[in-house]
């Protein structure tokens, strides 16, 4: 099979590997957060919140190489375009992920330092900082799913090991 067979065969195979565990990511953290990392985190910035603003409403304060080895036998200017696009969506997309993540955790961040009677409750605070975790796990996601990208440009085989290393490195 040639490197295009290849690229049309395997590139898929990754992404159904990656599209796979990520199902099962969601689905275990909806179902049993507990056993997961996010949903763990999610529990621990909850109490974090409440702390935060119980102890902040008992003293009215809070604390604060060279092209030919590159494209290895894949000459197309398409397939290299496509390869390269691929790369630069997943690193605007994580990128767009972390930004958010910082906009949620800069609002957190003056919420809770907000008075009592100004604040909203923490239940909100905790939405909020959540939130932020999320789009930070997502964009780190993101920047993990761009690093077979690079290793595609070297070959279809390397991308899908790569990406099985990575879901058993998850």
């Amino acid at each position: 099979m040639n490197q295009q067979g290849l690229d049309c065969v395997l590139m898929p195979a990754g992404l159904t590997i990656m599209l796979a565990y990520h199902l099962w990511l969601l689905r275990r953290i909806a179902k049993h957060p507990t056993k997961t990392v996010i949903g763990v985190n999610a529990i621990n910035r909850r109490h974090w919140v409440h702390t935060m603003t119980v102890a902040s409403a008992g003293n009215g304060s809070s604390s604060k190489h060279s092209r030919q080895d590159l494209v290895l036998g894949d000459r197309s200017k398409l397939g290299l375009s496509v390869k390269l696009f691929s790369i630069l969506v997943c690193f605007a997309f994580a990128l767009l992920l972390n930004i958010e993540a910082v906009r949620y955790y800069s609002h957190v961040r003056i919420l809770i330092n907000v008075p009592l009677r100004g604040r909203r409750s923490p239940a909100h605070l905790d939405t909020v900082m959540n939130k932020g975790s999320y789009f930070w796990s997502g964009g780190l996601h993101a920047f993990y799913l761009s690093l077979p990208f690079f290793l595609w440009i070297f070959g279809p085989i390397s991308m899908v090991i790569r990406r099985l290393l990575l879901v058993c490195f998850l």
